[in-house]
């Protein structure tokens, strides 16, 4: 062979021997792979299973405090229709005054016993005011759904339960089931059933305060005028701030107001499920998509494009600068 060249290196796979980690024979190597005691599979689930626990008691927890609400809400609620109910069917009390006015009469009369004692008084037919039928439809509709989201809520709990159980599976089995159930609670609209509980609560309130409003308006004026005022307070609360996360940017669309020159609003952090129900309803109405639950809460398609509009005028008024000092 001529000098300075040297012979290529063969590779016999029959003299090639398999490389274990930890072998003897390997102990040459300078960064030998080093070996796990741990299983991997439970690393790889163990920050799954912590992400899936947060959302798992963050539901929990709202959903104990509604349980509470609810059952005091319930308690309130029974006690004024106990007493409502009561105008719906007649007072005994008037065929007892009847009846003893009939027999005071005759009493009374001296031609008693003869062909020509008074005719009796006949009493007419009930029928319930109307005012007394929308107290109770209002106040009942409350209770019931009241009731409705102790039972929701109990029912819900039970799903989270059996969604973190993996008892008596290895860490491998856990890891498929764990992705099977995290999909299974997206299809099946599980976040969407946790936020419908809030909603449900408020609408017997608002039913509730309805109820309220329409009793005391059939009692006296005086006093349900100062408690209408606090009631309209609290409705114009809960309205303006479900939908100021959706109307914060249409002011921009107004050109009088010029609102447009002094920069990107601040996103309205009034988010709640009653928010985002009304953000989707808007959603759907306008012809706008949505992609999902997350972009129920940014600023909305029509006020990106007012914050586009926004930069364009700040490039524009930087421009119009530099040419200002450039001709100076």
């Amino acid at each position: 062979m001529a000098e300075g060249i040297t012979e290529p290196l063969r590779f016999d796979p029959k003299e090639a021997k398999l490389w274990r980690c930890g072998h003897p024979q390997n102990s040459e190597h300078k960064y030998p792979i080093p070996e796990y005691d741990e299983d991997a599979w439970e690393n790889l689930l163990a920050p799954l299973l912590k992400k899936d626990k947060a959302q798992c008691d963050a539901w929990k927890d709202e959903v104990q405090n509604l349980l509470i609400f609810a059952g005091l809400f319930s308690a309130v609620v029974t006690a004024f229709v106990v007493d409502s109910y009561k105008t719906l069917r007649p007072d005994p009390n008037d065929t007892i005054i009847n009846l003893l006015s009939r027999i005071a009469s005759r009493e009374d009369d001296p031609t008693n016993g003869t062909g020509n004692s008074t005719p009796a008084t006949i009493l007419p037919a009930f029928s319930p005011a109307h005012s007394a039928i929308r107290i109770n439809i209002y106040w009942f509709l409350s209770l019931v759904l009241s009731l409705t989201t102790v039972l929701f809520g109990i029912i819900s709990l039970q799903w989270l339960r059996e969604h973190q159980h993996y008892h008596g599976i290895t860490s491998k089995q856990a890891y498929a089931i764990f992705h099977m159930r995290a999909e299974a609670l997206q299809k099946w609209y599980v976040p969407q059933l946790f936020a419908s509980l809030p909603l449900i609560l408020q609408g017997a309130l608002v039913l509730f305060f309805i109820g309220v409003i329409e009793f005391l308006l059939s009692l006296e004026h005086e006093v349900a005028v100062p408690v209408i005022l606090v009631i309209a307070l609290t409705f114009l609360f809960l309205i303006g701030t479900t939908m100021l996360p959706t109307i914060q940017a249409f002011p921009l669309y107004i050109p009088y107001l010029k609102l447009h020159k002094s920069g990107a609003p601040a996103q309205c952090p009034y988010k709640s499920p009653q928010s985002q129900a009304f953000r989707a309803c808007q959603a759907s109405c306008s012809g706008h998509g949505l992609k999902s639950s997350s972009t129920l809460f940014i600023i909305p398609s029509f006020a990106s494009e007012a914050l586009l509009m926004v930069k364009d005028n700040d490039k524009d008024m930087t421009k119009t600068k530099k040419k200002t000092l450039n001709g100076s």
